[in-house]
């Protein structure tokens, strides 16, 4: 479905109608952001697949019974309309992007994070670059500066991650003769929209990998 036929960045205004619903209501959200976690967490299951029977179940569970007719029919065409993937979707998406480190046990590995989606693993674009180390990004400071959201049209996720690590790399060049921390802040500029752009703050730590090899990791300023 192109963009233009979606309501709110949603494929529909039933699918983006629950979404809200669920967003608003404090202790709603705050149940389906915990399940999201902890889905996130089960590294055998299909996440998407799994919330997305929750939600439905749910929606089915509180349903209000109603006589046949007309109002039951239009109940029922109404739910029929919703994307429940696409709910699971941004509920999974936007947990991850909260996800820090210290949530996780020690032995949560480097490779065991790129694998699980907890840390987005770029480096083959980052050797084109110019990067000679592996390049990975937190889930936080990917989302806020390198995913595509539905309202961004005028841009691609590769283009916008080209930017961030060419940006990087210059900033790394002209810090390195009297640089003496492992950690290197810079800025983006992202667009939020066809018309409009914000700044985002970044850092790239310097540390080692799974097998003591230098690695690069990519954050938000505040990530710890």
């Amino acid at each position: 479905m192109s963009v233009d036929n979606k309501y709110h960045g949603y494929s529909n205004r039933e699918t983006w109608l629950v979404y809200i619903w669920i967003s608003n209501d404090e202790d709603t959200y705050s149940h389906w952001k915990s399940r999201a976690l902890n889905i996130l967490k089960s590294f055998d299951c299909d996440r998407k697949l799994e919330l997305t029977r929750e939600l439905e179940v749910s929606c089915k569970d509180q349903q209000p019974h109603l006589e046949s007719g007309l109002y039951s029919d239009l109940l029922t065409t109404t739910l029929s309309h919703i994307v429940w993937p696409e709910i699971a979707h941004w509920l999974l998406v936007e947990t991850e992007a909260e996800i820090c480190h210290p949530m996780f046990p020690v032995e949560y590995s480097r490779s065991e994070a790129i694998a699980n989606r907890v840390l987005f693993d770029v480096t083959e674009t980052a050797k084109e670059a110019g990067f000679k180390i592996p390049v990975a990004f937190t889930n936080a400071a990917w989302f806020e500066s390198v995913a595509i959201w539905p309202e961004i049209e005028c841009q691609d996720e590769a283009g916008r991650l080209w930017d961030v690590l060419t940006v990087l790399f210059f900033s790394i060049k002209r810090t390195s003769k009297d640089r003496s921390s492992s950690t290197v802040r810079f800025t983006v500029s992202v667009r939020t929209d066809k018309h409009t752009s914000r700044d985002i703050e970044l850092k790239s730590i310097c540390g080692p990998g799974d097998n003591s090899e230098p690695v690069l990791t990519i954050m938000l300023s505040d990530e710890v």
